[in-house]
C-alpha cells in the first residue's frame, strides 16, 4: 500500500480444476438383440469443458477402437455369440477419463435347419446365452429331449432357447427320423442330425 502509486502491484490467478468429460453410450440400446456372427454400431455422446480427445470403445473387456472425432462412432465386425456388457471411456485435453455406464447386449447363436439336418449340429455355448433356431426350408419341429421341450412339437419357422442350465441337450425334429438322438451320460458320438448343445458352467 505504501508503494502503490510506485506500481509495486500484482495479481493471483486462480483457476478451476480441471473437469473430467461426460460420456454416454447412445448405440446400441441396452437389451439389443443381434445374431451371430454380428456387426454393431457403437456410437457415444461425449462432452468436455475444453476438448474430448479419443473415445475408446470395449465390448466386455475388449477394446474393439478408438474414435477421435465427432461423432465418435464405429463399427466392430464379427462380434461372437455371447452376452457382453458394452461401454466407452472418454479422455480430455488433461488426460482425465471418464467410463461410461455399461449397456447389455446379447449376440445370439444360430442354428438353420433344413433338408433332414440342423446346421451346425454341435454347438458349445456358455451358461445363460441364447440359440436362435432358424428354419431353412421344411415342414420341421424344433423339440427338445427329456423334461425340457425347447420349442415345443409344433412346426416353426424360428425360435429362440436360453440356456440357463449347465449339461449336454439334444434337439430333434419330430416329423424326421433322421433328425433324432438321444445323448446317454456320458454322451457318445451322436447320430447324423442330432444338436448337442454343451452348457458350460
Amino acid at each position: 500500500r505504501p508503494h502503490f502509486n510506485d506500481a509495486m502491484t500484482g495479481s493471483v490467478i486462480v483457476t478451476p480444476a480441471p473437469s473430467p468429460p461426460e460420456v454416454s453410450m447412445t448405440t446400441p440400446a441396452s437389451g439389443s438383440i443381434y445374431d451371430g456372427p454380428a456387426m454393431v454400431m457403437l456410437s457415444a455422446d461425449a462432452f468436455d469443458d475444453i476438448a474430448v480427445t479419443n473415445v475408446v470403445f470395449f465390448i466386455g473387456t475388449t477394446v474393439v477402437g478408438i474414435a477421435t472425432d465427432i461423432p465418435y462412432t464405429l463399427t466392430a465386425s464379427n462380434v461372437a455369440p455371447g452376452n457382453y456388457v458394452v461401454m466407452a471411456i472418454a479422455t480430455d485435453n488433461d488426460g482425465l477419463s471418464t467410463t461410461s455406464a455399461p449397456v447389455s447386449l446379447v449376440v445370439r447363436h444360430v442354428i438353420s435347419y433344413q433338408n433332414y439336418s440342423f446346421t451346425p449340429d454341435k454347438l458349445t455355448i456358455r451358461l445363460g446365452e441364447t440359440v436362435l433356431f432358424t428354419n431353412r426350408g421344411g415342414f420341421h419341429t424344433v423339440t427338445g429331449s427329456g423334461a425340457d421341450p425347447f420349442c415345443v412339437t409344433d412346426p416353426v419357422a424360428s425360435c429362440v432357447h436360453t440356456f440357463n442350465e449347465a449339461g449336454v441337450f439334444a434337439v430333434h425334429c419330430e416329423f424326421d427320423s433322421i433328425m433324432t438322438g438321444t445323448i446317454p451320460e456320458p454322451p457318445p458320438i451322436p447320430p447324423a442330425g442330432v444338436v448337442i448343445a454343451t452348457v458350460a458352467g
